[in-house]
């Protein structure tokens, strides 16, 4: 759905940069390195119906828990090149991450940070629960004598919007978000399965809490999240499709 959307956005304006944490991270850096919406559901396909996407190996727990990053290394690969860097963005690019020693979101970009390879900046803002110490190092920052060590987690966890980087642009900024489902029935007593449920849901609300920094601009819903980890091809098609429809209604009342 946030493809879809994305590439909505891309049908009737002049895109002049694009930010993305997590799973948006994702779809900018697509997008920045101007990748075709064929080419971004064709990946999103082959993935998500190979199941590739879900780490299934025990081994990897610390690190690649509930999806493989190193999978998806190798997609942004095939769509953008192996070995690109913030700098061979076609347009502005930034990517969010956190910075796990001190809590606060940490912005990658082409202008600043033309050296970073966007593979590891990409991974970096995906690895949200992605094992038991979801974290990873960006190599890539700092030089060969004096590299910068530190631990980076999911961008989302401080900044999930990443609204406001291009304040300096003198162009309306356009959110595309995926809409948190709060359908939730009541947990009873004696529920053992609904109350370790309802743990789960509250470790991740601050993930799914909206972070925005601004007031203005405009705002597109395409649709309720998920962690679906494996969708037949009919499924993303439908759901890109969803996200597209979406997108262009909000887009077409506001403009």
């Amino acid at each position: 759905m946030l493809a879809g959307g994305a590439a909505a956005v891309h049908s009737v304006a002049r895109v002049h940069g694009w930010a993305g944490v997590s799973a948006g991270s994702i779809i900018a850096a697509a997008k920045a390195f101007a990748v075709s919406d064929e080419g971004i559901r064709h990946a999103l396909e082959r993935v998500l119906s190979s199941g590739s996407a879900l780490s299934v190996d025990p081994s990897g727990l610390s690190r690649g828990g509930l999806f493989s990053l190193e999978g998806l290394r190798t997609e942004i690969d095939a769509m953008i090149g192996p070995g690109r860097t913030m700098g061979d963005a076609l347009t502005p690019l930034v990517i969010v991450v956190t910075d796990l020693d001190t809590g606060t979101p940490y912005y990658l970009s082409k202008r600043h940070h033309p050296r970073v390879s966007v593979a590891e900046a990409v991974l970096a803002s995906s690895s949200f629960m992605s094992g038991v110490t979801p974290a990873r190092t960006i190599p890539s920052l700092g030089t060969s004598l004096s590299p910068d060590i530190r631990l980076w987690g999911d961008g989302g966890l401080t900044d999930n919007t990443a609204d406001h980087v291009f304040d300096n642009f003198p162009y309306p900024r356009v959110h595309v978000r995926c809409t948190p489902d709060h359908e939730i029935s009541r947990v009873r007593d004696g529920d053992t399965l609904g109350i370790a449920l309802a743990q789960v849901r509250a470790m991740l609300f601050a993930q799914g809490t909206i972070k925005s920094r601004r007031d203005d601009g405009h705002v597109v819903d395409v649709g309720r999240s998920g962690w679906d980890f494996v969708k037949s091809p009919d499924r993303v098609v439908r759901e890109w499709g969803q996200g597209y429809d979406a997108a262009r209604r909000g887009l077409d009342e506001w403009l």
